[in-house]
């Protein structure tokens, strides 16, 4: 074989599969999933607290220790023990929080989980002894 028929037969193909997996990460990173996880103080913590909005609705409360709202950082370099917080509802993220207080709307009726997980700056889930940082709560709607 000669230079020409390798390069054509291994390195285009092994090419084309690099740039897949660069356009593959780089959309993940451009959609904001985190990539890894940062280690957390042994005190960093979450508690989530869902409660009836008075209106319609709920009302979801997180409160945090060793932990700093950071929303001006978001998607810039992590420093420790500031970010920002992801929620879930029924497995899949909704939205990044960037305080304390979010209204979650009406949900439609049956048992639904709310996990809100603490995040770096990168978007990288907080961790301690290879736990997330997070907590959920299931509620149930009538």
């Amino acid at each position: 074989m000669n230079l020409r028929t390798i390069a054509r037969r291994v390195l285009a193909p092994a090419l084309v599969a690099l740039v897949a997996v660069g356009i593959v990460a780089g959309s993940a990173i451009a959609d904001g999933m985190h990539m890894g996880t940062h280690e957390a103080s042994p005190k960093m913590s979450v508690k989530i607290y869902v409660s009836k909005d008075r209106k319609a609705g709920y009302n979801l409360h997180v409160t945090t220790k060793r932990f700093k709202w950071a929303p001006w950082n978001a998607s810039k370099n992590h420093i420790s023990g500031q970010g920002h917080a992801h929620l879930y509802i029924d497995g899949e993220k909704v939205t990044r929080l960037y305080g304390p207080w979010y209204y979650l709307g009406t949900l439609d009726k049956g048992t639904h989980t709310i996990k809100v997980t603490l995040n770096a700056n990168d978007h990288s889930d907080y961790e301690h002894d290879e736990m997330m940082v997070a907590d959920q709560k299931t509620i149930t709607v009538k």
